[in-house]
């Protein structure tokens, strides 16, 4: 990978999801605040990431 330049950051691709079973929704929130920080919480607010 080092000797084809191929990083993270070309490797991934950001897809967007629509969860529209609100079970889900409710877990992944809990899962979110269970294993993010104060300054993850204040990034997944930030529109521009």
């Amino acid at each position: 990978l080092k000797k084809a330049s191929v990083g993270y950051e070309n490797m991934f691709e950001e897809v967007p999801i629509v969860i529209k079973n609100s079970h889900l929704i409710n877990v992944l929130l809990w899962e979110l605040e269970d294993k993010s920080t104060a300054a993850d919480k204040h990034e997944l607010l930030n529109l521009s990431s």
